[in-house]
């Protein structure tokens, strides 16, 4: 049906990023956000993270949607390589601890 993690990213400086994924039979249901927050949950209650980020490729606008409705903020574009290790540009987004805790 799909995943999602929450891993150190070495091009990121070792920061910890979430990253999902849904099969296409399955998109658009909510699927995403909801194993998302989860995620996020998880990694702010559980493991102490003070921030997560996401790397969005500007083109994927359903992904983008997703880190938006968990409160992440867009901070710029990171050059990073994608799934298939293409060096690609993508919009950068963090969510802090504290700005959670007054989203959530």
């Amino acid at each position: 049906m799909g995943r999602v993690y929450i891993h150190s990213k070495p091009e990121l400086n070792r920061e910890v990023e979430i990253g999902y994924g849904i099969a296409e039979e399955y998109r658009n249901n909510g699927y995403a956000a909801e194993a998302a927050k989860a995620a996020v949950r998880y990694a702010f209650e559980e493991t102490g993270q003070n921030i997560l980020v996401a790397i969005v490729k500007p083109e994927n606008i359903a992904s983008r949607r997703v880190i938006e409705k968990l409160g992440f903020a867009n901070n710029g574009v990171r050059t990073v390589p994608d799934e298939n290790g293409k060096i690609c540009e993508s919009d950068y987004f963090q969510l802090h601890r504290e700005d959670w805790l007054t989203f959530a």
